[in-house]
């Protein structure tokens, strides 16, 4: 049984140097527009301080919305998250 679990912002940070790149997961959204497993603003502060600039893909692997539905609420998330970190 694993009784640690692995920091996900020190494994990205470790990552992003090699990265050619970038994934953003999404689940489900809270009324503001958030993920609420993922913390976005921090994440992507990560990417974007190591300069990465290339495409992010998306995966939506909620239960609420549509696939594209999903996946368009995480593409409006990664928009407004990037212009404020």
């Amino acid at each position: 049984t694993c009784t640690k679990i692995y920091d996900p912002y020190d494994g990205v940070s470790k990552f992003l140097p090699y990265a050619k790149g970038v994934s953003a997961k999404s689940y489900n959204f809270d009324d503001a527009g958030y993920d609420t497993v993922n913390d976005y603003p921090s994440l992507l502060k990560l990417v974007k301080e190591y300069g990465y600039g290339g495409y992010i893909g998306i995966e939506y692997e909620g239960t609420i919305l549509s696939e594209e539905a999903g996946i368009r609420a995480t593409k409006t998330l990664i928009e407004k998250v990037w212009q404020q970190v």
